[in-house]
């Protein structure tokens, strides 16, 4: 028999990187479709808190001082019926209960398949720059304006040269002198193909397009 693949969830990471350790971001977001074929938007947070938070919400007897909490911060059903605003209309009992847990890989993969009916194998944060962003900007009240988490497939050579374009990007702001370099380095909405690069006014370098297949 033949090795059967992981079921995995992407989830977008929309805090900063490098933060909410473990996890390695503070601010995750997907969406998903559950074994019962029912869709579901996720938005979950993770924070470090001190001892007085956490005895003032009852949690100091759970989590230790500095220890990042996790909060389901947005959770509801997709439907295909522009008319429902599913943000609102459609919420998941977890946002009511003001739902909390470790903010970790596992406890957060236990999460999603507990409490929304799923049975992924596991879940990841996407690079920053793979990608991956849940909202498509199309804002149709249906599910096109998500990108599934679990229809995701990571791209790592690409991934991987815009990383190193943005590096080599920075140092030459650096190299002009600009003490905390700003580059935006992003695909194009319409075309994954097209990457786009904005200095954002530092050092006095251009913005250029490039092709992914011509990033060294």
């Amino acid at each position: 028999m033949g090795m059967v693949e992981k079921r995995t969830l992407w989830f977008e990471g929309a805090g900063c990187f490098g933060t909410g350790e473990p996890v390695g971001n503070c601010r995750l977001r997907t969406a998903f479709t559950n074994d019962e074929g029912i869709s579901y938007y996720l938005e979950i947070l993770g924070t470090p808190h001190d001892e007085r938070w956490l005895k003032a919400f009852g949690l100091d007897d759970e989590f230790s001082p500095g220890e990042c909490v996790g909060w389901v911060d947005s959770a509801f059903r997709i439907t295909a019926d522009p008319g429902i605003d599913d943000c609102n209309e459609s919420r998941h009992e977890l946002v009511e209960r003001h739902m909390h847990f470790r903010w970790t890989i596992p406890a957060i993969l236990d999460l999603v398949n507990r409490w929304f009916g799923c049975s992924f194998d596991e879940v990841r944060v996407a690079p920053r720059f793979s990608g991956y962003h849940v909202h498509t900007g199309r804002h149709t009240g249906t599910s096109l304006d998500y990108d599934f988490g679990d229809e995701f497939e990571l791209d790592e050579e690409s991934t991987a040269k815009l990383e190193r374009l943005h590096d080599r990007e920075c140092e030459r702001q650096r190299e002009l002198g600009v003490r905390f370099p700003c580059v935006s380095v992003f695909r194009d909405e319409e075309d994954a193909g097209l990457v786009h690069v904005r200095h954002n006014k530092k050092g006095g370098l251009d913005n250029f397009d490039i092709r992914v297949r011509d990033i060294a």
